[in-house]
């Protein structure tokens, strides 16, 4: 791409009706796919957020952990209350008790909006790498229990949504939700150098934990359905390799960096002959900050 076909990129106007929000980095990436360097946006594989079905031979992968049912010294009683939102790609189980082997009641799909009505305040297990807990939650008039680690304060992004759009949708969202007086915030630069053109997004999300945050960058930034959300146990340095990248990407990988039984940092790296992009995303200020850079490479 020359620098005048995308100084001309820089100085189209807003998409109209709905979307009211900046669309040259939607433009970058539809340059982008026109070349065939994209990974594919489509939402991830639709597993059970308490067992992982393998999609290929079916086996089941277990959660790890003690059982929650003995655990309520820390948690809240009614009438207290918030509202959460369901982030597993395939739903979330609502469970009759606050265990994972109790009777499934329900099944809760990604983006409903549940009310939380009891809510731990130490992680208990592990599911698919996932620390949480069990919550005790309503869904549909049903009361039960449902697993914490993919329960987000906020409701995930719609699909091909891109940063800007989720940002402007959750400050809009329903206001009983959740106060947005130190909520989401969201900031975005573009070069002006036109020889070397590239869009910097950075995207904080309080309250969020690192692995909620991966679920929704993976939407908002095109991280592959395969690299699934990694487990806090690991090598201090881990690096992820994309298995089923397309012919002719040259880096499709996920970077992990732990310590202490958690997870630092993770960093996805997507580079082709003609497109990069970098995802990054850390803890900051009790909640997870995500900054993405992309650039076409002349």
């Amino acid at each position: 791409m020359n620098a005048s076909v995308f100084s001309a990129l820089i100085g189209l106007s807003l998409c109209s009706g709905a979307c009211d929000t900046p669309n040259d980095l939607q433009l970058i990436r539809a340059q982008a796919q026109e070349q065939n360097t994209l990974v594919n946006l489509e939402p991830g594989p639709q597993v059970s957020p308490f067992e992982a079905v393998d999609a290929q031979d079916g086996t089941l992968e277990a959660a790890t952990g003690r059982d929650s049912s003995t655990n309520h010294s820390q948690c809240h009683d009614e009438p207290w209350h918030e509202y959460a939102y369901v982030l597993a790609p395939g739903g979330l189980y609502l469970r009759a008790h606050n265990n994972l082997h109790s009777e499934r009641l329900s099944l809760m799909p990604f983006g409903a909006k549940i009310k939380v009505i009891q809510k731990s305040l130490e992680n208990t297990m592990t599911v698919s790498g996932i620390p949480g807990t069990m919550y005790g939650v309503q869904f549909n008039e049903q009361s039960g229990y449902a697993f914490s680690g993919y329960l987000g304060p906020y409701a995930p992004p719609l699909l091909n949504m891109n940063a800007a759009q989720y940002s402007a949708m959750l400050q809009a969202d329903d206001p009983d939700s959740k106060s947005f007086s130190e909520g989401p915030q969201y900031t975005r630069s573009v070069s002006q150098d036109l020889t070397a053109p590239s869009i910097s997004e950075t995207l904080h999300l309080p309250e969020l934990s690192l692995s909620q945050a991966y679920l929704i960058a993976q939407r908002l930034f095109g991280i592959p359905e395969d690299l699934k959300c990694p487990g806090i146990k690991g090598p201090e340095h881990s690096i992820y390799p994309d298995k089923k990248a397309k012919k002719g990407i040259w880096k499709s990988e996920l970077a992990v960096r732990r310590a202490d039984g958690q997870i630092l940092e993770m960093t996805y790296v997507y580079r082709s002959k003609n497109f990069m992009r970098r995802v990054h995303l850390a803890p900051r200020d009790r909640g997870t900050i995500i900054q993405a850079h992309e650039a076409s490479i002349l």
